[in-house]
């Protein structure tokens, strides 16, 4: 048999060769040029976005009354929070820098001179406690000016916000409030600062009222303030709107502390009726789902600020991804303080030489599956992240519990690290053990949130208190 000579061969080397690089370059002409998820994977987010919209139209916002009286007409949420409405003007006042100043205790003069308001507390018997670590102090200041010391900033609230506490009261005794802020309205992506404004107004009258002599009075505002303060978050709105409240509600629950802390303190019958009306609060927690749900269709209008909005697929299929972890880790029918805490962590990694290679040859298609799983592996922390803050209301909810708790033992001449408080009080079921209460600085005590069973480095939330009540006096001294 002949054999083919050297030529031929070459010739069907080449041949090979030739025919392997036009299919090697058909291969990546039709890898760059096939679309980065099949309709397969379209469909199915469509429908998962659907099936969170159709949802989303059959919310329900349940909250018991907390007051008495005749409930608020239809839309007074929204009337209420307006800023160009009724209490515009209030907000605006309570809104304004020197109001905050004298929260934290700093009463400026109109020479520039400025008078700070701290507590007087003994000479401390033990050390400061070690660094603050992890924890976060929910703020022990809102001085009790006494009469005649009120500073110009919270007289000019207290002008300005005449009528505030019976519209609250109202709000509070209507059943069922969803959020004002939902998919679609004009608020619905938007910052909200009239919700602190709001908050900080309310801790004014609050204060007032204490200082009438309406303890009671002063502490069940600040829970009617609280739970339409939730309300804006009932229900279907954005995260935004959801973290504004939270941080509003914190403002409240700060001030409610600081009511409890001088003597003597409400007495058993106003405690038991005031730990009855956050019983009721803690009972009926706004549910995260909807809020989770409801940013899955916000992808849609925000994507683009993310991802290159050349192929509209990748914020598709982020929404519905959204949308389906919402219905499985964080269904209506789930304990909401349980939401995500199932959901398997992701722990983000730096891609190797060789996938940053794929995907620079890959193409298009393949640098937008590339963002599309980065963004997912982003959200699936940050919606642990943002669950973790929401859980911030129950989480000082128990607190003060505990502080009212505090506050009948103080009575007894009993201080909080002798006080025997019952352990069903002290308990937060989706943390990792009991709250926990020491002495921080003398006469202070701090009341501590144990780790959250979600996100154990979360950081932990503190309130202070005094014990004895008597040394729970503020005095003031002038800057040099």
């Amino acid at each position: 048999m002949g054999t083919d000579s050297p030529k031929s061969q070459w010739r069907i080397a080449l041949g090979a060769s030739a025919s392997l690089v036009l299919i090697a370059a058909a291969s990546l002409v039709w890898i760059r040029s096939r679309p980065a998820f099949s309709e397969e994977e379209l469909a199915g987010a469509t429908r998962a976005i659907d099936d969170v919209r159709r949802g989303l139209t059959t919310v329900r916002c349940d909250r018991p009354s907390l007051a008495e009286g005749e409930a608020a007409p239809e839309d007074s949420l929204a009337a209420l929070l307006d800023p160009s409405g009724e209490y515009g003007a209030c907000f605006r006042a309570a809104g304004q820098e020197d109001v905050l100043d004298a929260s934290r205790g700093i009463v400026r003069a109109p020479d520039g001179t400025s008078r700070h308001w701290i507590y007087d507390v003994p000479t401390p018997t033990v050390p400061f406690a070690p660094g603050i670590g992890d924890r976060v102090f929910i703020s022990p200041q809102h001085p009790p000016y006494p009469t005649g010391e009120q500073p110009p900033a919270y007289l000019r609230v207290l002008s300005a916000c005449d009528g505030l506490t019976d519209s609250v009261r109202a709000l509070a005794s209507t059943e069922g409030q969803c959020s004002p802020f939902g998919p679609g309205t004009p608020g619905w992506g938007n910052l909200h600062p009239e919700l602190l404004h709001l908050a900080r107004a309310i801790s004014v009258l609050a204060h007032q009222a204490a200082r009438n002599g309406d303890l009671e009075g002063a502490l069940t505002a600040v829970l009617h303030g609280v739970s339409i303060v939730q309300d804006s978050r009932r229900g279907s709105t954005s995260l935004v709107v959801a973290m504004h409240s939270i941080a509003s509600e914190m403002w409240l629950w700060s001030t409610f502390n600081a009511l409890l802390t001088p003597a003597p303190g409400p007495t058993p019958t106003q405690r038991a009726r005031l730990a009855g009306l956050i019983d009721r609060l803690l009972d009926a927690s706004p549910h995260p789902h909807d809020v989770f749900a409801a940013e899955a269709l916000a992808v849609g209008t925000t994507g683009p600020t993310v991802v290159a909005s050349e192929d509209q697929s990748v914020i598709h299929m982020l929404a519905g991804e959204q949308a389906r972890r919402a219905e499985r880790w964080c269904a209506r029918d789930q304990d909401p303080a349980d939401c995500f805490s199932a959901m398997p962590r992701v722990t983000p990694t730096e891609p190797g030489p060789l996938l940053v290679a794929w995907r620079i040859v890959g193409g298009p298609p393949i640098e937008q599956r590339a963002v599309f799983d980065g963004l997912v592996e982003y959200n699936t922390e940050a919606f642990r992240h943002y669950q973790a803050r929401l859980l911030s209301s129950p989480v000082a909810m128990r607190l003060m519990k505990v502080a009212l708790a505090l506050s009948a033992e103080r009575q007894r001449g009993v201080c909080p690290t002798d006080a025997n408080i019952e352990d069903h009080i002290l308990d937060i079921p989706f943390a990792t053990g009991p709250i926990e209460v020491t002495q921080l600085y003398g006469a202070q005590y701090e009341i501590t949130a144990p780790p959250l069973t979600i996100e154990p480095s979360f950081e932990r939330m503190v309130f202070v208190t005094v014990c004895p009540a008597a040394n729970a006096v503020w005095m003031p001294f002038s800057d040099p």
